[in-house]
């Protein structure tokens, strides 16, 4: 390209020697000359700007030419401690708290604890590092994060449309705790008293179980179940709409959409303060439960080995059980610890986090497990329906 503008440069320097008739043919021929090299050029700095600097506001994800630009108006946690807290909820679902931990336990014993630990290292703590280092770098929730990549469209929405329909029936098992909070600020609780509208008359408050009995007399608590929670008559198997049960729904979905309106930095301190009530709570009922029954190591070790059909049919049972109970540590539907962890900083670093909110979830589970296996022990046998 430097050559010709020499060249061009000498027939200029040359015209003045030269004829006029000639000199203007020379000149309009450098002309020519340098046009086309400084269209050629222009041409070429337009098609590099354009590969550098195009905006691709108009081009959809779905050509795999619009780039990836996270919000940075997205709020962001105020402490470090909120992501950690907000993910730890997760193990207070009703799959921690559930019969399930204790059947576990019960057919497979300590099979099905080594199972559990083994399932939390092979996939649960790798995807749940994988879904955090994501949503952190890309800053964005679980519909944008997969539009960088073609072949991921869709997993968005089907994780969205997922959660949705956990949420649905979830949204039920939040609001019975509702229903029994709020009965039990009656002066006399009402699953305790057979002097409720809804009490049979074979009702009965007894404190004890004797399975020689040839007629046993429904607790009130069992009454109480079916007929406020439950909504059935105790004669027939028609069920009907529970009306606590339904307001007891509608306040859950109420509560969530006011704390959703809110700034991520209010939900973080909301879920901070209810993090620290709800581990402070279950300590403390996990200590004084250990204290009233007399827990010992004997114990421990008892419930350590299989009771149930001490068989190999179910001992694998209670472990392949175990071995789906990690999958909560990822919340009700995937993609949650995605959303929650975009909300972290750019340059924090979770992995250390990462750890301890695995820790957290296996021992309220080791806990969860040993509590329910206490209470199936220890309280069920006087209170069976």
């Amino acid at each position: 390209m430097k050559s010709v503008y020499v060249k061009a440069k000498q027939q200029l320097n040359n015209c003045m020697q030269l004829s006029s008739k000639e000199c203007k043919d020379n000149h309009s021929h450098a002309y020519e000359i340098t046009t086309i090299t400084d269209s050629r050029q222009s041409s070429r700095r337009a098609s590099t700007t354009l590969d550098l600097n195009y905006d691709f506001n108009s081009t959809p994800y779905d050509t795999s030419q619009k780039r990836f630009r996270y919000d940075k108006y997205r709020g962001r946690w105020s402490l470090a401690v909120d992501f950690y807290f907000a993910c730890t909820s997760h193990a207070f679902g009703s799959i921690v708290f559930s019969e399930l931990p204790v059947y576990v336990l019960l057919f497979g014993g300590v099979y099905s604890v080594c199972s559990y630990l083994l399932g939390m290292l092979l996939y649960a703590i790798p995807i749940f590092g994988i879904q955090t280092f994501l949503g952190q770098f890309s800053s964005s929730g679980i519909i944008s994060v997969f539009r960088v990549a073609p072949i991921f469209k869709g997993i968005g929405y089907s994780i969205l449309f997922h959660n949705l329909a956990t949420l649905s029936y979830y949204a039920v098992l939040a609001s019975i705790p509702l229903v029994y909070a709020a009965n039990s600020l009656h002066t006399v609780i009402p699953w305790m008293s057979c002097d409720n509208n809804w009490n049979s008359i074979n009702c009965s408050t007894h404190s004890y179980y004797d399975e020689e009995d040839e007629e046993q007399y429904p607790h009130a608590t069992v009454e109480f179940f079916r007929a406020v929670i439950r909504s059935a008559d105790s004669d027939t198997k028609d069920l009907w709409i529970s009306w606590p049960v339904f307001c007891g729904v509608i306040a859950v979905w109420l509560l969530i959409i006011f704390i959703l309106l809110k700034k991520i930095t209010f939900i973080g301190k909301f879920l901070r303060c209810l993090g620290l009530v709800m581990l402070t709570a279950f300590g403390a009922i996990f200590v004084h439960l250990l204290i009233e029954v007399e827990f010992s190591w004997d114990s421990l070790l008892s419930y350590m080995e299989p009771t149930v059909n001490n068989s190999k049919a179910t001992i694998m049972a209670g472990v392949r059980a175990a071995i789906l109970m990690p999958t909560w540590l990822l919340g009700p539907g995937w993609g949650t610890i995605l959303t929650l962890a975009s909300h972290n900083s750019f340059r924090r670093n979770t992995e250390k986090l990462s750890y301890w909110i695995c820790g957290t979830h296996i021992l309220m589970t080791f806990m969860a497990m040993i509590c329910g296996r206490i209470a199936l022990d220890h309280f069920e046998a006087k209170y069976e329906f």
